[in-house]
């Protein structure tokens, strides 16, 4: 059996991809990484280097195509995809306080007063009246 020759850069580029199994970088990148000055002159070497970026690149396709395949299949079985709806707080900062704001409102004291008196913004008081105070509040206020 004939024995081979293997240039050394080819060597040294064998353990540094067993070390970085997940390169993510180009070719030339690995080149640059594995400070070779030789491999630019060896043609073998260039050639390997650019099957090892080659492959890396072809993977990262598969990986990413196979996603987007399992995504729409779900999407077809009608899975919802995504982080779920966050839920409205049971408490907030002016829970408990709907019949002073109520009684405020009835003097005609504006939302931004009523606001400072709670130490809230304006908005979040309008949110308030209008998804935690009752229906009549709110049409009260509106009018």
């Amino acid at each position: 059996m004939e024995e081979r020759y293997i240039p050394e850069p080819i060597m040294q580029i064998i353990p540094f991809m067993r070390k970085h199994r997940e390169w993510k970088g180009t070719a030339s990148e690995l080149v640059s990484a594995l400070e070779i000055e030789s491999i630019t002159s060896n043609v073998l070497a260039k050639v390997l280097a650019f099957a090892f970026g080659l492959s890396a690149e072809i993977e990262r396709n598969l990986i990413s195509q196979r996603t987007k395949e399992a995504l729409a299949r779900k999407r077809a079985e009608g899975v919802v995809l995504g982080r779920p709806k966050g839920k409205r707080s049971a408490k907030v900062k002016l829970s408990g306080k709907e019949e002073a704001i109520k009684v405020l409102l009835d003097d005609n004291i504006s939302k931004s007063q009523i606001a400072r008196l709670f130490k809230v913004n304006r908005g979040t008081l309008d949110t308030f009246i209008k998804t935690r105070m009752s229906t009549e509040v709110v049409v009260a206020v509106g009018s």
